[in-house]
């Protein structure tokens, strides 16, 4: 039997031990089993539910208030009953019945003032990280630029970008005191949001170091550092005579590409991208080139 079938039955069977058979039968059981297959829960939940709506619904009816559900849901009716409708109950009993209540009041109210949740604010999705078709032509064009600073800014963008994953919130403010050499590890320290220390990309450090040589104390993305200074950089940089816009953004999916390619450990990945979680990695599977042979990798685990 499904389970909105088994609660439904249950339902319809039900007969609280704590509530008297003329008040149940006098409209409590319809009102309860009502809005319980309204929540659509499953059989466990439905059972919870019902327990704590059969006894607030008898408690209100003793109140001398009618069974609607905007009266007994009510905040004020839900917290009176918890305060004095459970007496016995322990504090444990009491905190799951006023949480249940709230989430039901919530969930099946329309004018009871219950402070609704906020919608949840949307998780902005990666951009999509450039073909390798398009890193070539970037590299390539960004030394092509009409003017030295272009030149400059669109070589810093690049190589931070590639090869740090640093997009506007760090690239415009890194200055050559910010990157460092260690045994051939070339690093770039930045600061807030998610202050960090990242790890330069082989391929990329020698442009990195050349960049802060030139820039000394000053940044290596000339220019402002005001809001949008990033793209409105990288807005000026022309690349395959325009057929391809330079972005900071696209730039850090591509260097987040690279290192998931290259199976660099994901906790070292989080923590050089300033990322708390995993999910927004989720946008840039569909990027990933399938390996030759999954099995081998599946069976290693």
């Amino acid at each position: 039997m499904p389970a909105d079938d088994a609660a439904a039955v249950w339902l319809d069977a039900y007969r609280p031990d704590a509530v008297p058979a003329p008040v149940w039968d006098g409209g409590l059981s319809e009102f309860v089993g009502g809005l319980v297959k309204e929540l659509d829960v499953g059989l466990e939940a439905s059972k919870r539910y019902a327990r704590v709506l059969a006894r607030l619904g008898a408690w209100s009816l003793k109140q001398g208030f009618k069974l609607d559900r905007e009266v007994v849901l009510c905040p004020a009716t839900v917290d009176a009953f918890v305060d004095g409708g459970m007496p016995g109950a322990s504090n444990g009993s009491l905190l799951a019945a006023r949480g249940d209540l709230r989430l039901l009041g919530t969930t099946l109210t329309r004018t009871a003032p219950w402070v609704q949740r906020p919608e949840p604010i949307s998780r902005k999705s990666l951009s999509a990280p450039y073909t390798e078709a398009e890193v070539a032509a970037i590299r390539r064009d960004v030394l092509r630029q009409s003017t030295p600073l272009r030149a400059q800014a669109g070589r810093a963008l690049v190589a931070l970008g590639l090869g740090a994953g640093l997009d506007g919130r760090w690239n415009v403010h890194v200055t050559g005191n910010d990157v460092a050499e260690c045994d051939g590890v070339v690093t770039v320290t930045v600061g807030d949001p998610f202050a960090r220390v990242v790890v330069v990309r082989d391929e990329f450090a020698d442009d990195v170091l050349a960049l802060a040589d030139d820039a000394g104390n000053g940044r290596l993305v000339a220019g402002s550092t005001s809001k949008n200074a990033a793209a409105k950089a990288a807005a000026r940089v022309v690349i395959d005579q325009g057929h391809v816009s330079l972005s900071a953004k696209r730039l850090r999916s591509s260097w987040l590409v690279a290192h998931l390619v290259n199976r660099t450990p994901l906790p070292a990945l989080l923590e050089a991208a300033g990322l708390k979680s995993l999910a927004s990695l989720s946008d840039l599977v569909p990027f990933l080139k399938e390996c030759d042979d999954p099995a081998n990798f599946l069976r290693g685990a």
